[in-house]
Order: structure tokens, then C-alpha cells, then sequence
């Protein structure tokens, strides 16, 4: 990696090249449940943006107590009549955020509850939940859940060739520089606070026209 021009080993071919540009995105944290692949995208949702409007008027679990999960509660509420709010432990999303959320007189906030199955026929129709501090287990009937767990970068292949943080999130500035030079990184990889779809194609477009400009050192 730190080499020029830099190797780029694949399954299929070895490249060489004089700049690299890391944009491998990352991956949603799975409901860990074994029904999750029966009802995903049949009532197990990761986008509240993308298929939140299928739940106009009707009842929406979130999963997950970060801004992420907090957030995406909030921006359901203008579709569901209903909207439960369930986590396994304590809130860690912004104060300003959670005061929004339970101002709503639609959200009903279950924190330190866990779901432990879901059920359906053909689609998602209702989940079992845990409440830890009682040891009770009931089932409620929801239409739809989002989750909102974590993500996780796929940044492994690049451990120990490259600056990381403990979230495992390449290190760069907003010019989408690392610590190695020729070697670029850019959206949900690099390390920052906001991460949406527009944060990330401006950094393809900054990451790419920077990369122009080293090329062309090099060929000084």
C-alpha cells in the first residue's frame, strides 16, 4: 500500500497502480433473529428513507438506541399511527433527539427489552419481546420493524495497511486523504459524523478530483 505504484491484488488479477481510492462502503447490522431472512423486506426494514412511506397509518417498531435508531423513530412518526421504540439497554442518542421522540404522544418507549421472535404469515404480523427488568414476555402486534444496530465498515482487507479508528473506519480529513500517500478514502469507510448518500458522492467527487491532481505531480 505504501509503495508506487501500489499493488491491488484481487481474486481474479494483480493491478498496479500510482493512486488507490478506498470507497467499500459498509454493511447494516442484521436483526440477529433466524426469522430475519423470511421477513426482510416484508416487514424487516434498515431504510426508514426508502420504505418508510409503505406504512402510512399503521403500527412501526424501531430497533436500536443510538441517533440512528432515535432519528429514523422520528421521521416515521409522520407515517404511523403507532410506533414503538424498543431497545436492550439505555438511550445513547442526543438528549435533543430523544425530547423530541418522547414528546410524541404516538411513540411508546420500551428500553431495556429485547425481541425475541417474529411472526407472520406471508409477512411480518407481530413480535415477541422481552422485557429484562420483569423477566415478562408478550407479543405485540406491529406491521413493521426498522432496524438501526450499528454498522459495520468493510474496511478488514486494508487492518494494518492503513490508519483506523476503534470503529474500524478509515482515518482521513475531509479532503479525503489517509496517512498513506496515493491512497484515498471515500464515503461510509472514512471517519466522520455524517454519513448519507450525498456526504458520501461528495467525497467521491473530492477524493477523485485530489487523486487527478497527485497523478499529475507525479507525472511533473
Amino acid at each position: 500500500m505504501t509503495s508506487t505504484p501500489k499493488i491491488v491484488e484481487t481474486e481474479e488479477n494483480i493491478y498496479e497502480c500510482d493512486v488507490v481510492i478506498i470507497a467499500s462502503g459498509m454493511n447494516r447490522r442484521k436483526l440477529p433473529l433466524p426469522e430475519e431472512k423470511t421477513f426482510a423486506g416484508l416487514g424487516v426494514h434498515y431504510c426508514e428513507l426508502c420504505d418508510g412511506h409503505m406504512y402510512q397509518d399503521k403500527i412501526i417498531a424501531v430497533m436500536g438506541g443510538g441517533n440512528a435508531a432515535v432519528d429514523a423513530a422520528n421521521f416515521l412518526t409522520k407515517y404511523t399511527n403507532k410506533l414503538y421504540l424498543i431497545h436492550r439497554s439505555e438511550f445513547r442518542a442526543d438528549e435533543f433527539s430523544q425530547k423530541r421522540l418522547k414528546e410524541n404522544p404516538k411513540v411508546e418507549i420500551m428500553l431495556q427489552t429485547e425481541i425475541k421472535k417474529l411472526h407472520g404469515k406471508g409477512r411480518l404480523e407481530s413480535i415477541d419481546i422481552l422485557d429484562k427488568k420483569t423477566g415478562e414476555t408478550k407479543n405485540i402486534a406491529i406491521d413493521g420493524i426498522f432496524v438501526n444496530i450499528g454498522v459495520e465498515p468493510n474496511t478488514k482487507l486494508f487492518a494494518g495497511q492503513i490508519d483506523m479508528s476503534e470503529s474500524g473506519r478509515i482515518i482521513a480529513g475531509e479532503d479525503c486523504r489517509t496517512n498513506v500517500d496515493g491512497v484515498f478514502a471515500a464515503g461510509d469507510v472514512r471517519e466522520k459524523e455524517i454519513r448519507q448518500l450525498t456526504t458520501a458522492a461528495a467525497d467521491g467527487t473530492t477524493a477523485a478530483l485530489l487523486a487527478e491532481k497527485y497523478l499529475a505531480k507525479l507525472k511533473a
